[in-house]
């Protein structure tokens, strides 16, 4: 059987889902606690501009286009 070489429906329903809603969860807390532990300095500042604000936006974007409207999906 040929290899599949474009993404699917059935490849998705295929998908890992509870085991990449748990992996994606786990990294926003380890995300929090790293941002709770940071001390107010300069190196934290980096560490916040460089690393954690980008990833937020990226969440944010994510949760934009992912609609939560319930009525629409029905």
């Amino acid at each position: 059987m040929p290899k599949e070489t474009t993404t699917s429906i059935a490849q998705l329903k295929r998908a890992n889902w509870d085991t990449l809603q748990v992996d994606v969860a786990s990294r926003i807390r380890l995300l929090r606690s790293t941002v709770m532990r940071l001390e107010d300095n300069a190196s934290s500042d980096a560490i916040a501009r460089d690393l954690i604000l980008p990833n937020l936006a990226l969440l944010a974007e994510f949760c934009e286009n992912v609609s939560m409207d319930r009525e629409a999906m029905q």
